[in-house]
């Protein structure tokens, strides 16, 4: 697919990539984490591939780091669903031995977002 089909997907969905951004923010603040480790919509590179089902194009981002190490990913569907994931690999604003591995983000309404920090329980 084609760098035109990436460009009209962002201006189709952008309005969900920023609320989907935004509920990251939202959650981590919430949660007592700084939330300035998150990428600006910027940062992702993007990438249509072909839904398997039916051949619809899906846009898919992918942020890494100055090494090039994939931290985060994220993917709109051909029905327009979505989901988000942050690495952050930190301790827990707050809580002894418990780690942050992530945080999520999916839905399909940019009104409606559900999002989590994933804990990472050390032993």
């Amino acid at each position: 697919m084609s760098e035109s089909t990436v460009t009209q997907l962002l201006a189709d969905y952008g309005q969900l990539l920023d609320a989907s951004l935004a509920t990251a923010v939202k959650t981590l603040t919430t949660a007592g984490f700084d939330s300035t480790v998150l990428p600006l919509l910027s940062q992702f590179s993007f990438e249509t591939k072909a839904e398997p089902l039916n051949g619809a194009a899906t846009l898919n981002g992918r942020w890494a780091d100055s090494a090039s190490q994939r931290r985060g990913w994220l993917v709109i569907n051909c029905d327009g669903s979505m989901m988000l994931e942050i690495d952050l690999i930190c301790p827990w604003p707050g809580k002894d031995q418990v780690w942050a591995e992530s945080v999520s983000v999916w839905g399909r309404d940019s009104q409606s977002l559900v999002a989590e920090v994933t804990p990472l329980v050390m032993l």
